[in-house]
C-alpha cells in the first residue's frame, strides 16, 4: 500500500511533469526503492526495539532469581 498510495501517485505526477513519458517510465521503479528503503528502515528500528525489551526482560529474570 506504501508504494501505491504513498509513493507510487505522487511520483507519477511529479515525474511526468519534469520529464514527460520518460517520468512516468521511472516512476515505478523510483516508489519500489522507496518503499524498501522505508521497509529497511521500519525493521532496524524494531530490531533494535525487540533487542532492548529482550535484554530488559533478562535483567528481570536474574532478579527474580
Amino acid at each position: 500500500m506504501t508504494r501505491q498510495i504513498i509513493l507510487l501517485i505522487p511520483a507519477i505526477l511529479l515525474f511526468s511533469q519534469m520529464w514527460g513519458m520518460d517520468g512516468l517510465l521511472h516512476a515505478a521503479p523510483f516508489a519500489d526503492a522507496g518503499a524498501g528503503l522505508l521497509t529497511g528502515v521500519f525493521y532496524v528500528i524494531g530490531v533494535k526495539r525487540l533487542s532492548k525489551e529482550e535484554s530488559a526482560l533478562e535483567e528481570l529474570n536474574y532478579e527474580a532469581e
